[in-house]
C-alpha cells in the first residue's frame, strides 16, 4: 500500500488494518519498522529503525523489541547514535522497571 504522503506499508492486512508481519517505510520522517503489527498499530516483536538522513547524520537509532498499541512495552533494547544503549523493561515508550543502560565509553 502507498499513501499519496510516498510511505507505503508491504505485508499482511485484517479488516482493512495493518495485521500479521509487515514493514512501514515512512518516507517523510525517514523512519522503518519491521515486525508485527495489530489493529494498524505496531504490536508484538519488531525493529524500529531512524535512518539516517542528509541534514542530520544522528538520526541512526534503533529499537528492537517489543510494541503495544504503537508504543514501546515489555523487553526491549535500545540502541543510540552514539553507541550507547538501554536494554530493559519498557512501558508506553518510557524505560520502566529493571534495565541496563551502557554508555558509549562502556561503562
Amino acid at each position: 500500500m502507498t499513501y499519496t504522503s510516498g510511505n507505503f506499508y508491504e505485508g499482511s492486512w485484517a479488516l482493512n488494518k495493518r495485521s500479521g508481519e509487515g514493514t512501514m517505510h515512512w518516507l517523510t520522517s525517514n523512519e522503518k519498522y519491521t515486525g508485527n503489527w495489530e489493529d494498524n498499530f505496531q504490536s508484538g516483536f519488531g525493529t524500529h529503525i531512524w535512518l539516517e538522513s542528509a541534514d542530520n547524520k544522528l538520526l541512526r537509532n534503533r529499537y528492537v523489541g517489543n510494541w503495544r498499541l504503537g508504543l514501546r512495552n515489555g523487553h526491549g533494547t535500545f540502541y543510540y547514535s552514539n553507541g550507547s544503549k538501554y536494554d530493559g523493561e519498557w512501558t508506553d515508550n518510557l524505560k520502566n522497571g529493571h534495565g541496563v543502560f551502557t554508555f558509549e565509553d562502556g561503562t
